[in-house]
């Protein structure tokens, strides 16, 4: 056993002997025990630290007390409570047999019979449940138990416990109530759960028994939560013709995506289960209605709330104003440089075209009062070759004073003869021209020399200071080009290739701190149960936060701060939102800084109108419309504050992406 597991059997050993292991999930693990007490085997299920830690022990306790008086034969019971060795723990039957899961996994698709068998004695226990003030939250095959043929509801405990102190928001970490598969809009989104939740999530369950699969499915979790505001609602006798029409119409009903369109009760679902298989093919099937007709509670706080029609011209008015913006002459910031794309006619050298612009904004950022235009801003805005006038355009577009532009070229052999101009874009005339040697294989030092020679010239009128000698923060040539081939994908969302190219620079350099964070940015939004490795990666980040450029200094320690937002005190979390909000008065045209904001505002919720939430969200959007994961928190909160349909727009939108 680990120390955790030996400390705690040391805690529990005049109540419980733990024999073994029987499961480990992203919430808590699940031990085989015996109850000296009453000499019986019982599932011990324990907590994982950190939330033992965000919930506390009185809470948890209190939660866990409604629902050990709940006694029923489709519902496991609990038997006992606790906290043992600073762990929350709760003690169940120990059932012989298997899940719904277990079986899933052996067969794919049930017998129709089968599938309503176990629909129905769900829905019964359920139905028990909901009548003493008990909504689970969690429905999944995993939960559902079988034993002497019929189904028994497991895991009541922590989903109320969870639910009655975190919410049900989808993306927090580590405190995720319920499981994406079966996981209501609603729930997703923040909002108000009932009765109904747990219809929905019956109802996914049902229709994998049939289907082999749950109904919305994808690569990430975001996807499948933004499946279910884009609809409709898929037809389960598309993959199974044997499903009497019936059961297909109750399926569609459960399955509704906002609650007043669905069953009002479980109760009523379970109903129309046991008479499906003899309706005929009549009930119209629900579809997506217009507008919603109730409106979500975000997170147990006050709403801003705007008409339809005030958000629609909200919308219209940002869309105006980033136009105006993009087309008006801005003023020049004397002290803002942006490096544009090089020329790279040699394929084999393509990675530097955008690599030079990462590498030399972040070597330049925060030379004295220097400031680099963020390197995705500047690929978003770069329309031309690498010359005088698209580099003056390039910097009238981003407010910067100053350019960089230049070619990299073979040069025989295995070296590289890179050429580079210091641009004045208000006057239109080079500061200097710069011509270095260097091989193939260290273009990351020519990139260094380059800094040194800008920073010379720039010298001569501004008080500079080159403050970082290994460029973005690695030592190794070979984790360096991965990490840039990492920021190229990352900048095309192609989240799987930035995945493996951010994970090809961490083995390469393990303390490479902006490798690290990036990689744990993408896992967080890109594997489903990615979140634990997500912080672990985020948190070594932060440890690692030193040398680095201002922006990539100010985000990480914004993200790796933010994964201790259960044990931030209210000043600390202040000071976290005022590195936030620093990083995008830096940088107001920088999607990341936005994007990072936005997440500051979500976690803290309760401190943040939504209104201000969601505008963070849009104006990283409106920066850059193929930043996926600006659309996540933004379909959650168009739904809390403005029903449905909007929370549909920007679900379309990120599916474009």
């Amino acid at each position: 056993m680990t120390a955790i597991d030996s400390s705690l059997t040391d805690a529990l050993r005049n109540r419980y002997v733990i024999e073994r292991e029987l499961g480990r999930g992203g919430m808590a693990t699940v031990y085989l025990a015996r109850d000296l007490r009453h000499k019986r085997r019982v599932a011990l299920k324990v907590l994982h630290p950190d939330l033992s830690h965000s919930l506390g022990a009185d809470r948890f306790l209190r939660e866990i007390e409604t629902v050990a008086s709940l006694s029923h034969p489709h519902v496991l019971p609990l038997h006992d409570s606790g906290e043992a060795a600073g762990l929350l723990y709760y003690v169940m039957p120990y059932v012989e047999g298997e899940n719904l899961r277990d079986r899933l996994a052996r067969e794919t698709q049930l017998p129709v019979e089968d599938a309503l068998r176990v629909a129905r004695e769900v829905a019964d226990g359920l139905h028990y449940a909901h009548q003493h003030g008990v909504i689970h939250r969690d429905i999944k095959p995993e939960n559902i138990l079988l034993s002497g043929g019929h189904a028994l509801v497991a895991d009541f405990g922590i989903a109320r416990a969870l639910g009655e102190t975190a919410g049900e928001r989808l993306t927090e970490p580590g405190l995720a109530v319920g499981t994406v598969a079966y996981m209501a809009p609603e729930q997703a989104s923040g909002g108000q759960v009932d009765e109904r939740t747990d219809v929905y999530a019956l109802g996914c369950v049902v229709y994998e028994m049939l289907a082999g699969e749950p109904p919305f499915t994808g690569p990430t979790p975001q996807a499948i939560v933004a499946k279910r505001f884009v609809g409709p609602v898929p037809s389960v006798c598309t993959t199974r013709p044997d499903v009497p029409p019936g059961l297909d119409v109750a399926l569609q009903k459960a399955l509704a995506p906002v609650p007043a369109a669905r069953f009002a009760s479980v109760a009523d679902f379970g109903q129309a289960l046991a008479h499906a298989p003899s309706l005929p093919d009549t009930t119209p099937i629900p579809r997506t209605p217009a507008v919603q007709t109730s409106q979500p509670v975000w997170r147990s706080r006050p709403l801003v709330t705007l008409g339809l029609v005030t958000f629609i011209l909200l919308c219209l008015g940002v869309s105006a104003l980033l136009w105006r913006s993009r087309s008006a002459q801005r003023t020049l910031d004397a002290d803002l440089l942006a490096v544009a794309p090089f020329d790279v006619l040699d394929p084999k050298l393509a990675l530097w075209r955008e690599g030079l612009v990462d590498l030399l904004a972040r070597n330049l950022d925060g030379a004295g009062p220097l400031r680099a235009v963020p390197p995705t801003t500047v690929i978003r805005r770069w329309g031309g070759r690498a010359d005088p006038l698209s580099a003056a355009e390039l910097g009238r577009r981003t407010g910067a004073r100053l350019a960089v532009f230049g070619s990299l070229v073979p040069a025989g052999g295995d070296s590289a003869h890179l050429r580079a101009t210091l641009l004045d874009v208000a006057a239109e005339q080079p500061l200097a021209e710069f011509e270095l040697h260097d091989a193939v294989s260290r273009i990351d030092r020519l990139g260094d020399s380059l800094t040194v020679r800008v920073l010379g010239t720039l010298g001569r009128a501004k008080r500079l200071e080159l403050t970082r000698v290994a460029s973005l923060g690695s030592t190794s040539p070979a984790a360096l080009k991965a990490f840039l081939q990492g920021e190229q994908w990352f900048r095309q969302a192609s989240w799987d290739s930035a995945t493996a190219s951010y994970e090809r620079a961490v083995a390469l350099d393990s303390t490479f701190a902006l490798a690290l964070w990036r990689l744990g940015r993408v896992v967080g939004w890109q594997r489903i149960g990615g979140e634990s490795l997500s912080v672990a990666l985020s948190l070594r980040a932060g440890a690692l936060n030193h040398g680095l450029a201002p922006r990539d200094s100010l985000l990480v320690a914004v993200d790796s701060t933010l994964q201790l937002e259960r044990m931030l005190t209210w000043a600390a979390y202040r000071r976290l939102l005022a590195t936030a909000q620093e990083a995008v008065r830096r940088y107001p045209d920088d999607t990341d800084a936005w994007h990072t904001l936005g997440e500051v505002y979500v976690h803290q919720g309760r401190a943040i109108p939504i209104s201000e939430t969601l505008a963070a969200f849009d104006r990283a959007i409106a920066l850059d419309s193929a930043y996926a994961p600006a659309y996540i928190h933004a379909i959650e909160m168009a739904a809390a504050a403005h029903g449905f349909d909007a929370a549909r727009r920007y679900a379309v939108e990120y599916l474009k992406h």
